[in-house]
């Protein structure tokens, strides 16, 4: 990976000019994932072609991404720019049932997927809200009680 603080700069940067061009199209998934997410993933945080498996195939459907290294594998779920999550104001980490009711329908896709793969990371992103967290468990806990970490946006 990248140094931190580049990767911030070139993000910054991204928001600033490139994105700028998207964020108000209504810019359908597909879009999404090769304008902004394939940046994102490959330019900023610096992952490499061959670690990446795009459109990955699993009984209910196909998958985005699925990002690869040695020992640790996770799925990335895009939506179309104007599929807004519903995330608190405040912070940026909860519980999943915090979040779980109002992003029902995008978290049990990734969930399938994930049981599918045999993973239990994901992230689910708009290509500027993220959704990033342990979305299985695999302790006997119940999954809605992991933590998330969450982006309202790119600012």
């Amino acid at each position: 990976m990248k140094a931190i603080d580049k990767a911030y700069r070139q993000l910054e940067e991204f928001e600033r000019t490139t994105y700028q061009l998207y964020k108000d199209d209504d810019i359908n998934e597909s879009d999404t994932r090769s304008k902004v997410l394939d940046y994102i993933i490959k330019d900023i945080l610096g992952w490499n072609e061959t670690d990446i498996l795009r459109e990955g195939f699993v009984r209910d459907g196909y998958f985005d991404y699925e990002l690869r290294t040695s020992t640790f594998n996770f799925l990335v779920e895009a939506k179309k720019n104007f599929v807004e999550f519903e995330l608190p104001q405040k912070g940026n980490e909860v519980k999943l049932r915090t979040i779980y009711k109002s992003n029902e329908a995008v978290i049990n896709q990734i969930r399938s997927y994930l049981f599918e793969r045999s993973l239990q990371y994901g992230v689910i992103t708009n290509g500027h809200q993220f959704i990033i967290a342990s979305f299985v468990s695999y302790t006997g806990a119940d999954w809605k009680d992991n933590d998330c970490i969450y982006y309202k946006s790119f600012s």
